[in-house]
């Protein structure tokens, strides 16, 4: 894909503000699969669409620009021709290299509980959106997670559509799981949410 000059200006208008955590997991998923080189390609990339991001020294506590946030899935992208199932791939590998997500590990022991309680990390990593978890269903073996105020890029969806199915197994004793994207703000919804179903 081709990111339009005016995409990128808009990506880098938006307020708001995301962990330099989420430029540490791109960079541990990129290097392993691309190598030192390919990296640098993807760094260059990102630096010439306006996001001051060098990732070998980035601090996973320092904030920066929301809009860099997909601009680095972005960047990756372009440089290596990815389609959406590779930044489905990406999300899905981020847990492994995530702080917050080691949190949630340590401290929810089931599923329920970490369904319950991941809203509340949200804030951890981004200063605008929210995640909303309103539907945990045993019997019929499924969830909801929802993403509210939330409309950064189209890219994210695919990304977070791998993020929120590695986490769920990560946190569950559950089989053959599955997510879709019922609702996009980009499409015919006003919020983001993700549908995600099991079996025992």
């Amino acid at each position: 894909m081709n990111i339009t000059q005016a995409e990128v200006d808009r990506l880098n208008s938006i307020e708001g503000r995301v962990r330099g955590t989420v430029f540490q997991t791109d960079a541990a998923y990129i290097k392993g699969i691309k190598g030192e080189g390919g990296l640098s390609l993807v760094e260059q990339k990102i630096q010439e669409w306006g996001c001051a991001i060098s990732y070998s020294s980035i601090k996973a506590s320092d904030w920066f620009p929301v809009g860099c946030r997909a601009l680095s899935i972005l960047s990756a992208q372009e440089v290596f021709s990815w389609d959406e199932e590779d930044v489905r791939k990406m999300g899905y590998a981020a847990p492994a290299h995530s702080f917050v997500v080691k949190m949630l590990m340590k401290y929810f022991l089931s599923i329920q509980q970490t369904y319950k309680q991941s809203a509340q990390y949200w804030p951890a990593h981004y200063t605008i959106g929210k995640l909303e978890t309103p539907e945990f269903n045993e019997k019929e073996q499924y969830m909801i997670i929802r993403l509210k105020d939330f409309s950064v890029h189209p890219v994210l969806c695919a990304y977070f559509k791998g993020y929120f199915l590695r986490l769920t197994e990560i946190a569950s004793p559950y089989q053959d799981l599955r997510v879709e994207e019922r609702s996009c703000a980009f499409q015919d919804g006003k919020d983001h949410e993700f549908f995600l179903r099991w079996e025992k």
